[in-house]
């Protein structure tokens, strides 16, 4: 009744408002001659008037909207009813309230009418309550489906409380198994038996890492049937169509061996699944009983899909030899979206979300940035992958404004997302196939030259060929360094280290000379980080690596970064003594360091375990790990920021040169 009064408060005020605002139109113009000025005057307040009259109503009207939701009405012939207007909500910021607790009066008058037709909190902590009643005023269908068409939330428990007072719960959410679900679909299903001349109340609780969006919808059974036989004839033709252009796209790969159309393939494969883990049909069909797994699908494959399109860019743009410098930023996004993507298996669900996100949507407007300079430095191919990732970006824009409502919700607004990637893949294939035609085009036009000026072609073309050659042969150099150093410190890595170190204990062992090693550690790290940020963070392990590779003199020394705040110092033909005199120097060195923070100063300081040995065949080649690494703890244990000597063993006299 509250509905439809506030709609007939709408009409009456607004015909009124409408019939003031006529009579305020008529002309001021009689026989040719202009109306008195105290007639129009008047006209004028008459019309303020009624707009006043208007903006009133829409105020009493909003007022009177914004109280509690009464009962849903269930009619005979209407099948679908959108339950987000007629719901009300309650936050629980302690994570604490129970169901007792939260169906008592005190709590009832806390619970808020929802003013959203999906109701959507963004990323939260907090659970949150709805409430909604349901009465089946004429309805002849006695079992309906209360549908949450949000198929990533974690937990949710739906109480249906008869007018008894009799209460019967449902449980589901993605960290549950695919089989517990009652009723076995992608989006959460939960039965609801409700006769003619019914009325039940609903308490749903929903806690989740992923956004508190509670899109709910009730339907009659035949009605669901319906609508998702639609749904999936849709989404099989979508997926079918990615499958047919990701096996078209391996196909052509393995035909010419073009490294565009495996970088092309890979993307492709993080889309489907992507959009699979998004819409709950990977948790339906392809992994049921891993929801550990299920609940990180999505940050997982939204970073590896845009690294694998992003290394696509690069290769089909060739932004190496068209933008070498927007080719730096490309590489950076590369590893940030690799650690993103390994990032979201372990670490915080929410964070690696928000992340994943926002540097897509950086990424995506430099991708486009790229290809439009491309396409304007008229770079033919850069045309089909202009239109193919504008349509991909117009299909999200039409999903989003419809989400909001700034777009009705038709099939080109519902399916945006779809029906953009559908483009996108579909005109990359094409580009593909077009840039493919142009290499084509021009190597025919190299051999009808070559066929005129042979001779001469061919010096040209062997002279071109050593220089790439050249080229080839330094870039794999280049490469085989990249790949010993860590990309943010700049020292050798892990792999590098693992490496030296077993080839420095045989070389050792086979000629009796002792190897020493450093193991350090930057105290306190964690706290830095939690305290300053990561960026900060990682300021410091550069600036350190910095200052311990500054102190190494000799050739063969050499220093890794072991694990996350920890480097490890590999010392050839050097004794305990002379590696605790480097460990103590390296130590002074970063205590002295001045790393600024804003306006303060943050001390910095290391803790360094030492050990030494010469191999014999009887030693265990990680022996000189681990005491390095007992060292370093006993550093630790004794207050930080000094060097230890691993002194349980004596080391035989130093062979070789001293550091």
């Amino acid at each position: 009744m509250r509905a439809s009064a506030s709609k007939s408060c709408h009409t009456s005020t607004y015909h009124d408002a409408r019939a003031a605002a006529v009579k305020t139109a008529d002309t001021t113009v009689v026989g040719g001659k202009r109306d008195t000025g105290y007639r129009v005057g008047f006209r004028r307040l008459r019309g303020l008037c009624a707009l006043f009259l208007l903006l009133a109503a829409c105020m009493v009207c909003a007022a009177d909207g914004a109280q509690a939701p009464g009962p849903v009405m269930l009619e005979q012939g209407t099948d679908q009813y959108l339950l987000g207007l007629h719901t009300q909500h309650l936050e629980d910021a302690t994570n604490s309230l129970s169901f007792e607790q939260v169906s008592s009066a005190e709590q009832r008058d806390r619970f808020i009418p929802n003013k959203q037709a999906t109701p959507n909190f963004g990323f939260t902590r907090s659970t949150y309550w709805f409430r909604f009643q349901l009465h089946n005023r004429s309805a002849l269908e006695q079992r309906w489906l209360l549908e949450i068409q949000y198929p990533v939330l974690d937990e949710i428990d739906v109480y249906q409380i008869a007018p008894d007072g009799a209460v019967s719960v449902q449980h589901s959410g993605d960290l549950f198994p695919f089989s517990q679900r009652a009723v076995k679909q992608r989006n959460f299903l939960f039965n609801v038996p409700l006769t003619q001349g019914d009325e039940r109340e609903f308490l749903i609780r929903i806690k989740t890492e992923s956004s508190m969006q509670v899109p709910l919808v009730l339907w009659s059974t035949q009605a669901f049937l319906e609508k998702n036989h639609d749904e999936q004839y849709i989404l099989g033709v979508y997926y079918g169509t990615l499958l047919a252009m990701l096996l078209y796209n391996l196909l052509i790969f393995a035909s010419i061996r073009d490294i565009n159309y495996l970088y092309y393939s890979i993307y492709i494969t993080g889309y489907i699944l992507f959009q699979l883990s998004l819409n709950g049909l990977a948790f339906e069909y392809l992994w049921p009983e891993l929801p550990g797994w299920a609940s990180r699908t999505v940050p997982f494959f939204v970073a590896a899909g845009m690294a694998s399109i992003v290394q696509f860019t690069r290769s089909f743009l060739q932004l190496r030899a068209n933008m070498p410098r927007l080719d730096d930023v490309f590489k950076f996004f590369l590893a940030f979206f690799l650690l993103v993507a390994m990032g979201s298996l372990f670490l915080n669900y929410q964070l690696m979300l928000k992340i994943g996100t926002i540097a897509t949507l950086i990424v995506s407007l430099c991708i486009f940035f790229a290809g439009f300079m491309c396409w304007r430095m008229r770079f033919k191919p850069a045309t089909f992958f202009m239109l193919a990732w504008t349509a991909l970006l117009l299909g999200m824009a039409a999903y989003i404004f419809k989400t909001y409502g700034l777009l009705p919700k038709i099939f080109l607004t519902e399916y945006g997302i779809q029906i953009g990637s559908f483009l996108e893949v579909f005109l990359l294939s094409f580009a593909l196939a077009y840039r493919f035609r142009l290499l084509q085009d021009e190597n025919e036009h190299i051999q009808h030259e070559a066929a005129e000026t042979l001779e001469h072609r061919v010096e040209e073309r062997t002279e071109e060929l050593n220089l790439a050659l050249d080229e080839l042969s330094k870039a794999n150099e280049q490469l085989k360094e990249l790949s010993n150093l860590d990309v943010l410190t700049g020292v050798k890595n892990r792999k590098f280290f693992n490496a030296k170190y077993e080839y420095e204990w045989k070389n050792a062992l086979r000629e009796k000379y002792s190897v020493a090693m450093l193991l350090i550690d930057i105290d306190h790290f964690k706290q830095i980080n939690d305290t300053f940020g990561h960026l900060y963070g990682d300021e410091v392990l550069k600036q350190a690596a910095q200052t311990i590779q500054k102190n190494l003199k000799r050739p063969l020394d050499d220093v890794a970064r072991y694990g996350g705040e920890e480097f490890a110092i590999i010392l050839p033909r050097t004794d305990k003594e002379g590696a605790a005199n480097l460990a103590e120097q390296i130590r002074a060195q970063i205590e002295l360091l001045k790393i600024h923070f804003e306006n303060n100063i943050v001390p910095i300081t290391a803790s360094i375990g030492v050990s030494a040995l010469t191999p014999t065949e009887s030693d265990d080649p990680e022996f000189l790990i681990s005491s390095s690494d007992s060292a370093l703890y006993e550093a630790k244990n004794g207050g930080r920021n000094q060097v230890k000597v691993y002194k349980k063993r004596d080391v035989p006299a130093h062979i070789g040169t001293p550091n």
